[in-house]
């Protein structure tokens, strides 16, 4: 079964099963992490998919992120930072693994 993903004013199809959370589950796995493990950032709607607990336990995004992504990251008690881009993510980061000592 073929699915729109759609991010601004781009969309494509997919199959229904693959999208940005498989691709981050098939890794870890490979590679033995954890969801605990794995931090998920992301700002657009090709996103939601991989912002699931069930791919990572630490989800955030951007403060500059669509209203969706904010919207679920925020209802999984992730972190929706207060800057931009790569300064959000950089924000996250710090704060599920602040620099002990």
């Amino acid at each position: 079964m073929l699915v729109p993903v759609r991010n601004s004013i781009y969309f494509r199809f997919s199959h229904k099963f693959y999208h940005k959370g498989a691709c981050l589950e098939a890794i870890a796995n490979g590679i033995g992490v954890l969801p605990l493990q794995i931090m998920a950032v992301g700002d657009h709607m090709n996103d939601l998919p991989m912002l699931e607990r069930r791919y990572a336990h630490h989800l955030a995004c951007p403060a500059n992120a669509v209203d969706e992504v904010k919207e679920k990251i925020r209802t999984q008690g992730g972190h929706v930072a207060s800057a931009n881009v790569a300064e959000g993510t950089v924000e996250a980061w710090n704060k599920f693994f602040p620099v002990k000592g």
